[in-house]
């Protein structure tokens, strides 16, 4: 009992480090302070009916944009559900963070227990959830869909442990982990499931083998079981991933996200950055005095320093344990990702295929943290008789040394400045903010139109329905004429007249044009799935179903026995 009040409140206090800003409700500035606005259009989008949520009303200048087919939704269908819940927006983008913070919690907890016990859960628990680039991205750039894709690694690793220990619910959780991460951040999936896998391989044979010896057959076995399982979590994730991938060509991401001060070559670190504590709320600029901290944090620090006595230790003992090649490998791996956020891995930036898209080279933060975590984890519980003491004295002195890093530089006195749902103002202010994902040939030099028909239009209109994805109008003209409609084209939008498909033109701001003809008409515009689309949809809904009919089978199996 008094173990488990003890393990109680250390992992409460890791909550209350991390979260005890975020328990006030006040609202802090960070870099992005768009989440409110989003969560807003992906509950207008809920409320409408649509599922998938993929376009925007009111991004865009008011002219629209297909922000979440690009932009990973998961945290914002969370956070739009809780506002529907609460009625108040900035308490559902604050819970966002605080979900991402209890999760990675837990996570890290479960993963460290399965690897080093009870004292291994407690430090990995400590260690990731308050390494200093989480502080970054939660109270500096205020990164959700980062934080999110974060949150779902040591469950990923989890899922591949317990696979290779044939427990049943392994692949459910490599499935799942692996959906969660490209549906909140496609970005960090890119180095998020790269890292799990590698870490996987070099414990499974640590872990995987304390009941058997390994063989390469069942080597292959589980490798080959866990691929199948993650291939099903990216095919869950299809709908969104897909056309995200191949569309974005027809929106303006590439000529904003990969130039000018997103261009990767501007952000680059020097290694002892990593050693540097200098905690400021600024931003990336080129050189070494960055405006922000990329500093791995006094307890990883400490742990790695332990790593290496632990590790001069066993070579002195001849003594190549298991504990030591996982803890050696999740070294060396850390050091090759280090040295890949320095301008010395230059060529592999500029030749490897998506890499460019990561934008900021240190974004690689959220493996190494995770890795050196990890390592300094395992290592540190190895250490015998003296290991509870050395978990507790990093676990001090990471929760002390983390308290200033987990707050905010300031609270606004008024939120409505930054947070806000009034789609006038996501229209008018916060469209410039994020015009990433506005159709390619929609003009720079709109201006929200007011109105869903344009002045130019001559046609009397009555507008009986104007939802994100469906408009409905009753036009009436005394001759053939066309429509106007302050409507952004993109590949999916489909005019009816009358309930028969018509042909539609872009006009040269890129908008919506219909020709009418003479007389009283019903028109209506529906955002329709591309054929890409339905193909995407079709795997993740043949996924889904795949998930459930292996999980009620093993269920079924397992009441059986």
């Amino acid at each position: 009992m008094v173990k488990r009040i003890v393990l109680f409140l250390a992992l409460l206090l890791i909550g209350l480090v991390s979260s005890r800003a975020l328990l006030s409700g006040s609202v802090f500035f960070t870099h992005d302070f768009v989440h409110v606005a989003r969560i807003a259009e992906m509950r207008r989008g809920l409320e409408a009916g649509d599922f998938p949520v993929q376009w925007s009303q009111n991004f865009g200048y008011g002219y629209g944009m297909p922000l979440f087919l690009f932009y990973g939704p998961f945290p914002y269908y969370v956070g739009a559900v809780i506002y529907l819940c609460l009625g108040n927006a900035v308490w559902a983008y604050l819970a966002l963070f605080l979900i991402a913070n209890v999760v990675t919690i837990w996570g890290a907890y479960k993963l460290g227990k399965e690897l080093s016990g009870i004292l291994g859960g407690t430090l990995l628990a400590a260690l990731l959830t308050l390494a200093p680039y989480r502080a970054v991205n939660l109270f500096v750039r205020g990164a959700v869909s980062e934080l999110w894709g974060m949150m779902f690694l040591p469950w990923l690793v989890w899922g591949w442990l317990l696979l290779a220990k044939k427990n049943k619910w392994g692949w459910l959780t490599i499935s799942l982990a692996t959906a969660g991460i490209l549906l909140s951040h496609n970005l960090s999936a890119l180095m998020l499931l790269p890292t799990a896998l590698v870490l996987s391989v070099a414990v499974y044979f640590w872990i995987g083998s304390k009941k058997h010896e390994q063989s390469l057959h069942s080597f292959w076995r589980w490798l080959v079981q866990g691929l199948l399982a993650q291939l099903l979590g990216i095919a869950i994730s299809a709908f969104y991933f897909i056309p995200a991938f191949l569309e974005k060509s027809e929106t303006k991401l590439s000529d904003l996200i990969l130039t000018g001060y997103f261009d990767y070559h501007n952000h680059f670190l020097y290694l002892r950055q990593f050693l540097q504590d200098r905690w400021a709320y600024g931003g990336s600029e080129w050189g070494p005095n960055d405006g922000i901290s990329f500093f791995l944090g006094y307890g990883t620090l400490l742990a790695t320093v332990l790593f290496a006595v632990y590790a001069y230790r066993e070579f002195r003992r001849n003594k190549l344990s298991r504990r030591l090649l996982v803890s050696s490998g999740c070294l060396l791996f850390a050091l090759f990702l280090m040295l890949l956020t320095t301008q010395k891995t230059l060529w592999f930036w500029d030749h490897v295929p998506l890499l460019n898209y990561l934008q900021f080279p240190w974004r690689l933060l959220s493996s190494i943290g995770f890795v050196l975590a990890l390592a300094g984890t395992v290592a540190t519980t190895s250490l015998g008789q003296k290991s509870k003491y050395l978990v507790l004295a990093i676990f001090l002195v990471t929760a002390i040394s983390s308290w200033r890093y987990f707050q905010p530089e300031a609270y606004l006195n008024d939120a409505n400045a930054l947070f806000y749902t009034d789609a006038d103002r996501i229209q008018a202010e916060m469209s410039g903010i994020l015009p990433d994902y506005i159709p390619r040939d929609v003009s720079d030099s709109l201006t929200p139109p007011g109105a869903l028909v344009l002045s130019t239009s001559k046609v009397d209109t009555e507008i009986l329905k104007n939802d994100p994805s469906e408009k409905l109008l009753m036009t009436e003209s005394n001759k053939p004429t066309s429509v106007s409609l302050a409507m952004a084209d993109f590949p999916g939008w489909k005019a009816y007249l009358d309930g028969m498909e018509v042909a539609h033109q872009t006009s040269g701001d890129g908008l919506i044009d219909v020709a009418l003809p003479e007389g009283k008409h019903f028109l209506s515009l529906k955002f329709a799935a591309t054929p890409l689309r339905r193909v995407a949809n079709g795997i993740s809904f043949l996924a889904v179903c795949i998930l459930v009919g292996t999980l009620y089978n093993s269920m079924k199996k397992s009441d059986e026995k």
